[in-house]
């Protein structure tokens, strides 16, 4: 069976200036079943939050094979005003038989 998780269950930003920058977190997925699994990875954006996997712009199917964890997915947060924020992202994974077609990510 594939399992495709994230491995980083919430990630909290803490305190971000407004200078522009964006602040970013590298996000960990992880195939944890025996069988090849695929994420369908499309770039996310909620309000000041967003994730993207390397330079890619669209969408994007990731193929893990069993065990396999990507680098280059990365969740950003780029505030716009002060106050306390929040996002939660959902990837979707399918796969021979997937015992985890989705996850959720939850941004602060």
């Amino acid at each position: 069976m594939s399992s495709a998780t994230f491995t980083t269950a919430a990630i909290d930003f803490g305190s971000i200036d407004l200078s522009g920058t964006a602040a970013t977190r590298s996000v960990g997925l992880e195939n944890r079943g025996d069988m090849p699994a695929t994420v369908a990875f499309d770039q996310q954006v909620q309000g000041d939050f967003s994730i993207v996997y390397g330079s890619t712009s669209g969408a994007t199917n990731i193929v893990l094979a069993p065990g396999a964890s990507p680098s280059g997915i990365v969740a950003r947060f780029a505030p716009t005003a002060d106050g306390a924020a929040n996002a939660s992202f959902t990837l979707v994974a399918t796969g021979a038989v997937c015992t985890t077609p989705s996850d959720a990510l939850e941004l602060s």
